[in-house]
């Protein structure tokens, strides 16, 4: 008797908590360290390009619906990571320079600062192409409408820890800034 009691009043709460929608708390970055704590600069510079291709992602939705403010700030925000990629391979640059001979310094600089171009463009660009695979993948085993809110979900968790880390990609910038006007950088366009 006491187990069919104990069957019938809670029945009702298994089948809710059954059904009751989990929080999703996954994201679309490879580490769950602050950027700070991530020690390969090629990881951290993948982490700054999945940051700019969420931000930029985010962006391009807000716009879609109509959020103009919002969206311009993601963007911005995502224009920032792309310069975190880039200052996070000079960084590296410029503490092997540190250690190399006054005469090849140069090179070694312009030729950190041509790599730490390309991997600011060519890093965000290849998330982001991972990004939309991540939600066609999605869509395609869970269907349309609950494949894009989980990868929605995800993107949104992503930009939140992206956010945490807000003040290296600032500092990164106020470098890039730095070395900008300090005549150093060939900056195109």
């Amino acid at each position: 008797m006491k187990k069919l009691l104990a069957t019938l009043t809670l029945s009702p709460l298994i089948s809710i908590a059954e059904t009751a929608p989990t929080i999703d708390t996954a994201h679309y970055l490879s580490t769950e360290k602050s950027v700070r704590q991530v020690e390969s600069v090629y990881d951290r510079a993948a982490y700054w390009g999945t940051c700019a291709a969420a931000f930029k992602s985010m962006g391009y939705l807000m716009k879609e619906l109509g959020y103009e403010a919002n969206a311009e700030q993601m963007l911005g925000v995502g224009r920032g990571s792309e310069v975190a990629v880039i200052m996070t391979y000079m960084e590296e640059t410029l503490n092997e320079i540190e250690t190399t001979e006054p005469e090849s310094a140069v090179n070694k600089f312009n030729s950190g600062w041509n790599f730490a171009k390309l991997q600011g463009n060519e890093i965000p660009e290849v998330r982001m192409t991972w990004l939309m695979s991540q939600l066609e993948t999605l869509q395609f085993e869970q269907g349309e409408e609950k494949g894009f809110d989980i990868f929605f979900q995800r993107l949104t968790n992503t930009t939140q820890k992206c956010m945490e880390d807000n003040d290296r990609q600032v500092e990164l910038v106020n470098a890039w800034r730095g070395l900008a006007k300090s005549g150093l950088l060939k900056i195109d366009g």
